[in-house]
Protein backbone atom coordinates (compact mmCIF):
# COMPACT_ATOMS: atom_id res chain seq x y z
CA UNK A 1 0.00 0.00 0.00
CA UNK A 2 2.84 2.37 0.92
CA UNK A 3 4.62 1.53 -2.35
CA UNK A 4 1.45 2.19 -4.35
CA UNK A 5 0.90 5.49 -2.55
CA UNK A 6 4.50 6.54 -3.18
CA UNK A 7 4.16 5.68 -6.88
CA UNK A 8 1.00 7.75 -7.16
CA UNK A 9 2.70 10.70 -5.46
CA UNK A 10 5.73 10.48 -7.77
CA UNK A 11 3.49 10.30 -10.85
CA UNK A 12 1.49 13.28 -9.63
CA UNK A 13 4.68 15.27 -9.05
CA UNK A 14 5.90 14.44 -12.57
CA UNK A 15 2.59 15.52 -14.09
CA UNK A 16 2.48 18.78 -12.12
CA UNK A 17 6.11 19.56 -12.98
CA UNK A 18 5.52 18.78 -16.64
CA UNK A 19 2.44 20.99 -16.77
CA UNK A 20 4.35 23.83 -15.09
CA UNK A 21 7.21 23.61 -17.57
CA UNK A 22 4.84 23.41 -20.53
CA UNK A 23 2.86 26.35 -19.25
CA UNK A 24 6.03 28.33 -18.62
CA UNK A 25 7.26 27.69 -22.16
CA UNK A 26 3.90 28.69 -23.58
CA UNK A 27 3.89 31.70 -21.29
CA UNK A 28 6.98 33.04 -23.04
CA UNK A 29 5.77 32.59 -26.59
CA UNK A 30 5.80 35.82 -28.57
CA UNK A 31 2.39 37.18 -29.60
CA UNK A 32 1.58 37.34 -33.31
CA UNK A 33 3.63 39.91 -35.17
CA UNK A 34 6.28 40.11 -32.43
CA UNK A 35 9.63 38.44 -31.74
CA UNK A 36 10.70 37.13 -28.35
CA UNK A 37 13.82 38.55 -26.70
CA UNK A 38 14.93 36.14 -23.94
CA UNK A 39 16.05 37.22 -20.50
CA UNK A 40 19.74 37.81 -19.93
CA UNK A 41 22.63 40.20 -20.22
CA UNK A 42 23.82 42.01 -23.31
CA UNK A 43 26.44 44.62 -24.18
CA UNK A 44 24.97 48.09 -24.52
CA UNK A 45 26.87 51.03 -25.95
CA UNK A 46 30.34 51.12 -27.47
CA UNK A 47 33.94 52.03 -26.75
CA UNK A 48 34.64 53.03 -30.35
CA UNK A 49 36.69 56.19 -30.75
CA UNK A 50 37.51 56.33 -34.47
CA UNK A 51 35.18 56.92 -37.40
CA UNK A 52 35.76 57.38 -41.12
CA UNK A 53 33.75 60.59 -41.01
CA UNK A 54 33.19 63.32 -38.46
CA UNK A 55 29.84 62.43 -36.84
CA UNK A 56 29.21 66.11 -36.13
CA UNK A 57 28.94 66.72 -39.88
CA UNK A 58 26.07 64.22 -40.01
CA UNK A 59 24.34 64.82 -36.69
CA UNK A 60 24.98 68.38 -35.47
CA UNK A 61 25.40 69.07 -31.76
CA UNK A 62 26.48 65.49 -31.03
CA UNK A 63 30.29 65.49 -31.51
CA UNK A 64 32.02 62.11 -31.84
CA UNK A 65 28.92 60.25 -30.70
CA UNK A 66 30.37 60.16 -27.21
CA UNK A 67 26.88 59.68 -25.79
CA UNK A 68 27.15 56.01 -26.81
CA UNK A 69 30.01 55.31 -24.40
CA UNK A 70 31.02 53.34 -22.49
CA UNK A 71 30.09 49.80 -23.42
CA UNK A 72 28.40 48.29 -20.38
CA UNK A 73 26.53 45.15 -19.45
CA UNK A 74 22.76 45.35 -18.93
CA UNK A 75 20.41 42.61 -17.74
CA UNK A 76 16.87 42.55 -19.10
CA UNK A 77 13.89 40.37 -18.28
CA UNK A 78 12.23 38.62 -21.23
CA UNK A 79 10.11 40.79 -23.49
CA UNK A 80 8.72 40.86 -27.00
CA UNK A 81 9.04 43.56 -29.63
CA UNK A 82 7.15 44.13 -32.86
CA UNK A 83 8.75 42.45 -35.84
CA UNK A 84 8.03 45.54 -37.93
CA UNK A 85 7.38 49.20 -37.35
CA UNK A 86 3.75 50.19 -36.94
CA UNK A 87 2.25 50.70 -40.41
CA UNK A 88 -0.06 53.40 -41.74
CA UNK A 89 -2.94 50.94 -42.10
CA UNK A 90 -2.67 49.93 -38.44
CA UNK A 91 -2.59 53.46 -37.13
CA UNK A 92 -5.44 54.50 -39.43
CA UNK A 93 -7.68 51.89 -37.81
CA UNK A 94 -6.74 53.18 -34.37
CA UNK A 95 -7.24 56.82 -35.39
CA UNK A 96 -10.65 56.07 -36.85
CA UNK A 97 -11.76 54.11 -33.79
CA UNK A 98 -10.64 56.83 -31.38
CA UNK A 99 -11.60 59.89 -33.42
CA UNK A 100 -8.01 61.03 -33.89
CA UNK A 101 -6.58 62.81 -36.89
CA UNK A 102 -4.10 61.05 -39.11
CA UNK A 103 -0.73 62.90 -39.26
CA UNK A 104 -0.95 65.82 -41.65
CA UNK A 105 0.85 65.32 -44.94
CA UNK A 106 0.83 61.54 -44.66
CA UNK A 107 -2.70 60.85 -45.87
CA UNK A 108 -1.42 59.80 -49.30
CA UNK A 109 1.29 57.44 -48.07
CA UNK A 110 0.87 53.75 -48.82
CA UNK A 111 -0.87 51.61 -46.18
CA UNK A 112 2.18 49.38 -45.75
CA UNK A 113 4.54 52.28 -45.10
CA UNK A 114 5.66 52.88 -41.50
CA UNK A 115 3.56 55.57 -39.85
CA UNK A 116 5.56 58.65 -38.87
CA UNK A 117 4.86 62.19 -37.73
CA UNK A 118 3.32 61.19 -34.39
CA UNK A 119 4.18 62.69 -31.04
CA UNK A 120 5.65 60.47 -28.36
CA UNK A 121 2.33 60.43 -26.48
CA UNK A 122 0.41 59.42 -29.60
CA UNK A 123 2.79 56.51 -30.08
CA UNK A 124 2.33 55.50 -26.44
CA UNK A 125 -1.45 55.65 -26.77
CA UNK A 126 -1.42 53.40 -29.83
CA UNK A 127 0.73 50.76 -28.11
CA UNK A 128 -1.43 50.93 -24.97
CA UNK A 129 -4.55 50.25 -27.03
CA UNK A 130 -3.02 46.85 -27.85
CA UNK A 131 -1.86 46.11 -24.32
CA UNK A 132 1.69 47.03 -25.27
CA UNK A 133 4.12 49.89 -24.64
CA UNK A 134 7.13 51.57 -26.20
CA UNK A 135 10.43 49.70 -25.74
CA UNK A 136 13.03 51.12 -23.41
CA UNK A 137 16.25 52.23 -25.03
CA UNK A 138 18.03 49.15 -23.66
CA UNK A 139 15.32 46.84 -24.96
CA UNK A 140 15.52 48.43 -28.39
CA UNK A 141 19.29 47.97 -28.55
CA UNK A 142 19.23 44.36 -27.38
CA UNK A 143 16.54 43.54 -29.93
CA UNK A 144 18.68 45.15 -32.63
CA UNK A 145 22.13 43.71 -31.85
CA UNK A 146 21.76 40.61 -29.71
CA UNK A 147 24.23 39.71 -26.99
CA UNK A 148 27.60 39.56 -28.73
CA UNK A 149 28.25 43.29 -28.97
CA UNK A 150 28.07 43.39 -32.76
CA UNK A 151 28.20 46.72 -34.54
CA UNK A 152 25.26 46.19 -36.90
CA UNK A 153 22.17 43.99 -36.52
CA UNK A 154 23.63 41.61 -39.13
CA UNK A 155 27.22 41.52 -37.82
CA UNK A 156 30.40 43.60 -37.69
CA UNK A 157 30.98 44.21 -41.40
CA UNK A 158 28.97 46.60 -43.50
CA UNK A 159 27.14 44.74 -46.27
CA UNK A 160 26.80 46.41 -49.71
CA UNK A 161 23.57 44.52 -50.30
CA UNK A 162 22.22 45.88 -47.04
CA UNK A 163 23.19 49.36 -48.18
CA UNK A 164 21.26 48.84 -51.41
CA UNK A 165 18.23 47.58 -49.51
CA UNK A 166 18.28 50.60 -47.20
CA UNK A 167 18.65 53.10 -50.01
CA UNK A 168 15.87 51.65 -52.14
CA UNK A 169 13.64 50.33 -49.33
CA UNK A 170 13.75 46.93 -51.04
CA UNK A 171 12.85 43.78 -49.18
CA UNK A 172 14.93 41.51 -51.43
CA UNK A 173 17.40 41.24 -48.59
CA UNK A 174 15.56 41.86 -45.29
CA UNK A 175 17.52 43.74 -42.68
CA UNK A 176 17.08 41.37 -39.77
CA UNK A 177 18.31 41.51 -36.19
CA UNK A 178 19.58 38.36 -34.44
CA UNK A 179 16.04 37.81 -33.14
CA UNK A 180 14.28 38.40 -36.44
CA UNK A 181 13.12 42.00 -35.96
CA UNK A 182 13.10 43.81 -39.30
CA UNK A 183 14.48 47.16 -40.46
CA UNK A 184 15.62 48.37 -37.05
CA UNK A 185 18.32 50.56 -38.57
CA UNK A 186 18.69 52.83 -41.56
CA UNK A 187 15.03 53.36 -42.38
CA UNK A 188 13.99 56.07 -39.95
CA UNK A 189 14.21 56.83 -36.24
CA UNK A 190 11.96 55.20 -33.63
CA UNK A 191 10.59 56.49 -30.34
CA UNK A 192 11.69 54.76 -27.14
CA UNK A 193 10.25 55.02 -23.65
CA UNK A 194 13.33 56.68 -22.11
CA UNK A 195 14.54 60.19 -21.54
CA UNK A 196 17.78 61.07 -23.30
CA UNK A 197 20.38 60.72 -20.55
CA UNK A 198 24.12 59.89 -20.30
CA UNK A 199 25.13 56.30 -19.73
CA UNK A 200 26.62 55.29 -16.36
CA UNK A 201 30.29 56.26 -15.97
CA UNK A 202 30.25 58.47 -19.06
CA UNK A 203 31.86 61.85 -18.29
CA UNK A 204 30.42 63.41 -21.47
CA UNK A 205 27.81 66.04 -20.68
CA UNK A 206 25.63 68.15 -22.93
CA UNK A 207 22.76 70.57 -22.39
CA UNK A 208 20.48 68.20 -24.30
CA UNK A 209 20.79 65.64 -21.50
CA UNK A 210 18.95 67.89 -19.09
CA UNK A 211 16.14 68.97 -21.37
CA UNK A 212 12.83 67.25 -21.90
CA UNK A 213 14.09 65.12 -24.80
CA UNK A 214 13.33 61.47 -25.50
CA UNK A 215 15.85 58.98 -26.85
CA UNK A 216 15.25 57.85 -30.41
CA UNK A 217 16.89 54.93 -32.20
CA UNK A 218 17.25 53.43 -35.65
CA UNK A 219 18.83 56.15 -37.75
CA UNK A 220 18.12 57.13 -41.30
CA UNK A 221 20.16 56.27 -44.36
CA UNK A 222 20.88 59.67 -45.82
CA UNK A 223 22.61 60.28 -49.13
CA UNK A 224 26.23 59.70 -48.10
CA UNK A 225 27.63 56.17 -47.83
CA UNK A 226 29.72 57.13 -44.79
CA UNK A 227 26.59 58.49 -43.10
CA UNK A 228 24.75 55.25 -43.77
CA UNK A 229 27.58 53.21 -42.25
CA UNK A 230 27.55 55.44 -39.19
CA UNK A 231 23.82 55.70 -38.60
CA UNK A 232 23.00 52.02 -39.14
CA UNK A 233 25.12 51.00 -36.17
CA UNK A 234 22.95 49.41 -33.47
CA UNK A 235 24.39 51.73 -30.80
CA UNK A 236 23.55 55.01 -32.57
CA UNK A 237 21.27 57.19 -30.46
CA UNK A 238 19.79 60.65 -30.80
CA UNK A 239 17.07 62.75 -29.19
CA UNK A 240 13.79 64.43 -30.07
CA UNK A 241 11.18 66.69 -28.53
CA UNK A 242 8.30 64.42 -27.42
CA UNK A 243 5.68 67.05 -28.28
CA UNK A 244 6.80 67.62 -31.86
CA UNK A 245 5.87 65.57 -34.92
CA UNK A 246 8.74 64.52 -37.15
CA UNK A 247 8.29 62.75 -40.51
CA UNK A 248 11.50 60.80 -39.84
CA UNK A 249 10.33 59.28 -36.54
CA UNK A 250 8.15 56.18 -36.36
CA UNK A 251 7.88 53.49 -33.71
CA UNK A 252 7.29 49.86 -32.84
CA UNK A 253 5.71 48.47 -29.68
CA UNK A 254 7.03 46.12 -27.01
CA UNK A 255 5.46 43.91 -24.36
CA UNK A 256 6.82 42.77 -21.01
CA UNK A 257 7.03 39.14 -19.89
CA UNK A 258 3.72 37.54 -20.73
Amino acid sequence: MKLKFASVMILSLILVTGFFLWNKADHHRAPAGMVLIPAGEFIMGTNETGYSVDPASIIPNKPLLTDERPAHTVYLDPFAIDRNKVRNRDYRKFAKATGREFPLGLEGDGPSQPVTGLTWKEAIDYCASLGKRLPTEAEWEKAARGTDGRIYPWGNQFDPEIEKAVRTSLSAKPILSPYGAEAMVGQGWEWTADRYRPYPNNPYRADTFWKNFLAIRGGTGGARPEALRLLTRATTRFYADPEKRDPLIGFRCAKSAF
